[in-house]
């Protein structure tokens, strides 16, 4: 019984101390739902996305805009030139949804994955994939405005891309890949987890500016016409190919938990301290009677 009220007791302190609480879950897609994740369910938080894809072709070559298109789309051409497609992803209000500090609190990040959708039809295969921090800001001023706007050759429909030159450059507009050379399930809806912990935990340290998703020409040795295709948050919330497609919209998952904060005071300690011994003494009293 003395061991079992000594760990309380230390468990206690260090909790007041270290300010911990328990771990939480905020689950975040454009038009809500429910998504059932490794075996867990979800009700997801309903707010606005930015999510793009920006295109270094056609005509004029990096003017398109995306962001209305029911797919993500990602690729390698290699007929002579290298073009690309590049994802983008971004939730603008995050930091209202889940602030940085609670009750004098900070918050701490435990996991974050991002679960996308396969637009591709086929078997499971490895490809060169890259996740980023994106390292400008291209959501704009207001959540879901902007991705109706951002190109390969400007952030906002009329703001080049820097350091550029005068175009998104994947080696210097993004910091930080955490992800290459992963397994994707490209069956029809077939959904992928990508971890992006250290990117979420940058859109607090840094700036939130969203993340990139691209296949490399530079890693993607042997490949030619590659291409990996998403269900994107405009995706119509009727029926895709068999499937409801709102449940295979983008979905991000933040485990969280907030900690430290003030440490209590002397007396609070001495208080939470006496009890215990005042509780253990009179059990040692009980016993020898």
């Amino acid at each position: 019984m003395r061991n079992v009220l000594g760990i309380t007791l230390a468990v206690a302190v260090v909790l007041l101390v270290n300010g911990n609480a328990f771990a939480n879950t905020i689950a975040i897609r454009e038009g809500g739902g429910t998504l059932t994740w490794d075996s867990v369910a979800y009700t997801m938080t309903d707010t606005n996305v930015d999510d793009s894809y920006i295109y270094s072709g056609g005509n004029p070559a990096g003017d398109g805009n995306y962001g209305t298109d029911t797919t993500l789309q990602t690729y390698v051409l290699t007929n002579g030139a290298v073009l690309q497609r590049v994802m983008l992803y971004g939730v603008k209000n995050l930091s209202t949804l889940l602030p940085a500090t609670s009750g004098g609190q900070d918050l701490v990040i435990d996991n974050a994955t991002l679960v996308v959708a396969s637009k591709n039809s086929g078997t499971a295969q490895s490809l060169p994939l890259s996740v980023a921090l994106v390292t400008e800001d291209w959501l704009g001023s207001t959540a879901g405005s902007n991705e109706t706007a951002v190109t390969w050759n400007t952030t906002d429909g009329s703001t080049p891309w820097s350091p550029g030159p005068t175009s998104f450059d994947y080696t210097a507009d993004v910091s930080g890949s955490v992800t290459a050379d992963t397994t994707l399930t490209t069956g029809w809806g077939k959904q992928n987890g990508l971890d992006i912990k250290n990117i979420v935990e940058a859109w607090y340290d840094t700036g939130n500016t969203g993340l990139a998703m691209w296949l490399d020409p530079a890693d993607a040795s042997g490949f030619t016409n590659t291409t990996w295709s998403i269900v994107s948050s405009e995706d119509e919330a009727g029926n895709w190919n068999g499937q409801n497609s709102l449940a295979k919209r983008p979905a991000l998952l933040i485990d969280y938990h907030y900690e430290g904060g003030a440490i209590p005071e002397p007396g609070t300690m001495l208080l939470v301290g006496s009890g215990a011994l005042g509780l253990l003494g009179y059990l040692r009293r009980r016993k020898m009677n």
